[in-house]
């Protein structure tokens, strides 16, 4: 008999992962996380992550369930866990939660941060992109209402991976500037893969005066060619948070 599913919340630095998804003799969150399950509960415990965060790609709020054995105690199996996980990897939430509930399909929205830092900052060089020189980033605050609401993203993706259609509906795209960071903050009910990546990339060249806000903007409608625009490198982007209707991880 089943003690029931369990939702939880992990936070990692993706510097030394290759991403969340289990790969055949590389480091993954998934598999980690997975292998210290196993040990604690002497069984294998499959884990259904909400999606997929690429290498190098940082989380505070990765959502995952799994199913765990009759008796298992919450609180120790989480204390456990954080033990035996590197100190790259934590998990911050570990509780029960609906039967009906998915990490993937019950989620409503997803929040991303990109972070950039304007000058060499060794505190935060594995974690913001540093890019120096001019910016103008008024260019880049004139089109963000652009992005809002459902749109073909196709163009913003890298079609790596099939998927039924690249429509998304982005419900909050900002800029904020705080000394020499500047932080893009995007939320959408999904998100296509490199999609943030390559939304800060061009927005980047936009405001170096590469490339028109009105060129960027155009691109919304579809995919476009094999190889164009500039993909943010992945050490930038943290996953912040996915938001679910009736469960709080």
């Amino acid at each position: 008999m089943d003690a029931g599913v369990v939702g939880l919340k992990l936070e990692y630095d993706g510097s030394a992962f290759h991403g969340w998804q289990r790969q055949p003799g590389l480091r993954t969150v998934q598999e980690e996380l997975e292998r210290a399950l196993g040990t604690v509960l002497h069984q294998p415990v499959p884990v259904v992550g909400q999606g997929r965060t690429d290498a190098g790609v940082h989380a505070e709020g990765q959502t995952a369930h799994a199913r765990l054995p009759e008796g298992a105690d919450l609180g120790q199996l989480q204390r456990r866990l954080n033990g035996l996980l590197a100190p790259d990897c934590a998990v911050v939430t570990l509780r029960s939660v609906p039967e009906t509930f998915h990490a993937r399909y019950s989620a409503i929205e997803r929040i991303y941060r990109y972070g950039i830092v304007r000058r060499p900052s060794p505190l935060q060089e594995s974690t913001h992109w540093r890019v120096e020189g001019e910016l103008d980033l008024a260019r880049i605050e004139g089109i963000l209402p652009a992005f809002l609401g459902e749109h073909d993203f196709g163009w913003f993706c890298s079609h790596s991976r099939p998927m039924a259609h690249t429509r998304c509906t982005v419900r909050v795209f900002t800029l904020a500037q705080g000394g020499p960071v500047l932080t893009f903050r995007v939320s959408a009910n999904r998100f296509l893969h490199n999609m943030v990546r390559r939304l800060v990339g061009d927005l980047i060249e936009v405001a170096r005066g590469r490339w028109s806000g009105a060129e960027v903007v155009d691109r919304l409608g579809g995919p476009g060619p094999a190889t164009r625009g500039r993909t943010a490198p992945p050490h930038g982007l943290v996953l912040e948070q996915v938001v679910y209707p009736d469960v709080e991880l």
